[in-house]
């Protein structure tokens, strides 16, 4: 059993829409739904980490509409549990 002071994997999505909510497309006019990474990260610092995330992405991006997802793999099941969110826009941490 892990603890919040132990690495664990987990897979982030990013979703970057315009400032109308709209998906952007790429240069062949492709829907670009998200970016996503795999990383491990300590549970205790997900908050943190989260938040340097989404401000650097709005440094990059700042007319843009940004959520970032974090899942982690449940190995019983084969898929992916969303365990955090975090809503750029409004400033919101969320752990399900």
């Amino acid at each position: 059993m892990k603890t919040n002071n132990e690495l664990e994997k987990y897979i982030v999505y990013i979703e970057v829409r315009d400032i109308e909510g709209k998906i952007i497309l790429d240069d062949n006019g492709s829907k670009v739904t998200d970016m996503r990474y795999e990383t491990e990260m300590l549970t205790s610092n997900m908050e943190f980490n989260l938040r340097h995330l989404a401000r650097s992405l709005k440094a990059f991006m700042p007319d843009r509409q940004i959520n970032i997802d974090v899942y982690v793999r449940n190995s019983i099941s084969a898929t992916l549990m969303n365990m955090y969110s975090f809503r750029v826009s409004e400033d919101k941490f969320v752990q399900h």
